[in-house]
C-alpha cells in the first residue's frame, strides 16, 4: 500500500493543472514544515497522559494528513484520537509507532512528488 493515496494525489494534481501552478508544492512544504511540531505534541500529550490534547492534537493532525492522502498515518492519528477521546492514552504506543514509521515514508513519497530535496 503506497503511503500516498494515488486517487487523493490525482485529484490534488488536478486542481494545480486547472490554474494554481506551484500549489502542491506550496502544500506539501507547508505540510513538512508542521510535521515536527504537530508530531511533537502528539508525543507530549501521550508522555503526559493527557487524553483531552491527544484527542485534540491527533483529530488536528488527522486532517492535514488525510487532506494529502497519507491514509496509513490518518487512520493512526485516527486510532489516537480514538484513545484520547476513551481515555486510554495510556494504550498509544503501538499506534504512535505507527504514525512514526508511516510520517516517514508518506514525507518522502512527497518530497519526491514534489521534487523537494
Amino acid at each position: 500500500m503506497p503511503a500516498i493515496d494515488p486517487k487523493t494525489w490525482n485529484s490534488l494534481r488536478a486542481l494545480e493543472a486547472a490554474g494554481a501552478p506551484g500549489f502542491l508544492q506550496d502544500l506539501v512544504r507547508e505540510f513538512l514544515a508542521t510535521v515536527p511540531d504537530r508530531l511533537s505534541k502528539v508525543k507530549l500529550a501521550l508522555q503526559n497522559g493527557d487524553d483531552d490534547a491527544l484527542e485534540r492534537e491527533a483529530h488536528a493532525f488527522k486532517s492535514s494528513c488525510g487532506a494529502l492522502g497519507a491514509m496509513s498515518a490518518a487512520g493512526a492519528l485516527d486510532e489516537l484520537e480514538t484513545l484520547g477521546r476513551e481515555k486510554r492514552a495510556s494504550e498509544g504506543a503501538a499506534p504512535l509507532a505507527a504514525l512514526e514509521r508511516d510520517l516517514d515514508e508518506a514525507c518522502g513519497e512527497l518530497r519526491t512528488a514534489v521534487e523537494l530535496p
